[in-house]
């Protein structure tokens, strides 16, 4: 749940936030997100992480991530268990997940294009079902994503310059405007992991290392196509996103200027904010990162976010 109010108040018995005339009952276990500024009872906040209940709490100057000692303990073990067992599974789920969401955005601009990624979905999948050790796994994940963008690459407009993904820095506008977008899926996943106790230096099926949040990598990879590349896609195609004015070029490196980030932050938490059944999707991504939580930890199966269509 996240609670976004100018002043809050927590409260001990029972567990309860009040903010802005209204009262939200705390459940057992729960992932709780507190935005603005609020009121804590040092006994209420003792006693709901007691119950177990996850507490993010989000200010303009920062954020902190409260769990209890169970949580914390927990959290500790998953990290040896990631680096020794490699988790296969977990690692083909994400990127099944992230195939599908993404057949699921092409469906939407045109049935015509999903059908040729879906048929090499029909021939991958089970070969990823099947595969053995991280190299096979990313070997057909990179075949995967190749085959996207080269589809994407026949339906976007020429003056985007795009011909295949370009990182770090990006040199065609349609990667410098993904680029951006992906920094805020990233700041968010990296917000609901560390809120769910799981340490973003863990490696699934992005290898883990200590200078790079490759969890968060993770769990960004199902929300990709729906939080970062629909909303650019959309963008471009309906030409809101003009090269001459929302970008600044630097020889062959090309990025987005102020007003071209503001268009694309917008239309990336405009996203966000939308609800489907009472959900909005940046509360879907917190779900998902207590679900890995309760994988690692709990051997809970582990059953990534799908697009409806």
């Amino acid at each position: 749940m996240i609670i976004s109010a100018h002043t809050y108040r927590l409260h001990k018995d029972p567990p309860r936030v009040t903010y802005d005339k209204n009262t939200y009952w705390i459940k057992e276990k729960e992932v709780l997100i507190l935005e603005g500024e609020g009121s804590i009872e040092v006994k209420a906040l003792l006693k709901t992480l007691e119950e177990g209940t996850k507490i993010c709490l989000r200010t303009r100057k920062g954020e902190a991530y409260l769990a209890g000692p169970e949580a914390r303990r927990k959290a500790s073990e998953s990290l040896l268990k990631t680096a020794t067992l490699g988790l296969a599974d977990l690692a083909k789920a994400f990127i099944k997940a992230c195939a599908l969401n993404r057949l699921a955005v092409l469906k939407a601009i045109d049935s015509n294009i999903a059908q040729e990624y879906g048929s090499l979905l029909a021939e991958k999948l089970p070969l990823l079902e099947t595969a053995a050790g991280r190299n096979s796994i990313m070997i057909i994940e990179a075949e995967l994503t190749k085959e996207y963008y080269s589809i994407l690459k026949k339906i976007l407009p020429l003056e985007y310059e795009f011909h295949y993904r370009t990182r770090r820095p990006p040199r065609d506008y349609f990667s410098a405007a993904l680029g951006y977008a992906s920094t805020i899926l990233y700041k968010i996943c990296s917000s609901a992991i560390q809120t769910a106790g799981l340490d973003p230096r863990l490696g699934i099926l992005h290898e883990p290392r200590s200078t790079r949040p490759s969890l968060v990598l993770d769990l960004a990879e199902e929300f990709r196509p729906i939080v970062v590349e629909s909303p650019v896609i959309a963008l471009c195609l309906n030409r809101k996103l003009d090269p001459s004015k929302h970008y600044v070029r630097e020889g062959t490196k090309i990025y987005l200027n102020h007003v071209g980030r503001k268009t694309v932050s917008n239309t990336v938490y405009h996203k966000l904010n939308l609800k489907t059944r009472g959900t909005t999707l940046k509360e879907k991504i917190y779900i998902q990162a207590e679900k890995l939580y309760l994988s690692l930890t709990e051997n809970k199966p582990y059953e990534p976010y799908l697009v409806e269509t």
